[in-house]
């Protein structure tokens, strides 16, 4: 049992490694003008429960819920793997900053700045984010859980390379939050 517990710890920490890994490499290239987006028709809930199967036992671990509320459109012109690793970053840390809850995904079909698009929004129950802290959320290397207790404390790349993904899309990112009160994002996609 002590063998498997181990095993399971090594599993866990090298997949870690390897996104963190993949994280630098795709922000690299984003850097170098070298990243690519292939936009095709995905279908969002069929992405999105299969990053919520994959992220599950961690909120199960936690006592969290993790819940998809579908909206009235099916279909979004992304990068299907760049749109699950959105939903990766974002969903692994309201996971990591939630207490107690859980979080939420919607979307639904919305215009930004006259265009028509996708709007997701990720919404969860934890913590919350200051003002201040907020100015720094998409910053590289920027770690706002500067609780040392907290042993899932990530590489501060998650969500500058979440932006960077969304705005190779033509997309948006805003982000709300009161300490204690939880945080959303919200990410707009065009429709084009």
């Amino acid at each position: 049992e002590r063998v498997l517990d181990s095993l399971g710890l090594i599993e866990k920490n090298g997949r870690h490694l390897l996104s963190l890994i993949n994280d630098i490499l795709d922000l690299s290239k984003i850097e170098e003008g070298k990243l690519q987006i292939e936009r095709g028709p995905v279908l969002i809930a069929e992405v999105t429960q299969d990053v919520i199967r994959l992220l599950l036992p961690l909120a199960e671990e936690r006592g969290l819920s993790l819940q998809l509320i579908p909206g009235s459109v099916d279909l979004m012109q992304v990068d299907r793997k760049r749109f699950s690793q959105i939903l990766i970053n974002l969903l692994s840390n309201a996971i990591k900053f939630t207490e107690q809850g859980g979080i939420t995904i919607r979307y639904e079909r919305r215009s930004y700045n006259g265009i028509e698009g996708v709007c997701l929004e990720v919404s969860d129950t934890g913590r919350g984010i200051s003002s201040n802290d907020i100015k720094r959320l998409f910053l590289r290397f920027e770690q706002l859980g500067n609780d040392f207790s907290n042993q899932d404390l990530g590489s501060g790349l998650g969500l500058s390379l979440v932006q960077e993904l969304v705005h190779m899309h033509g997309g948006n990112i805003e982000v709300s939050s009161k300490p204690g009160q939880g945080t959303v994002f919200n990410l707009w996609f065009p429709s084009a």
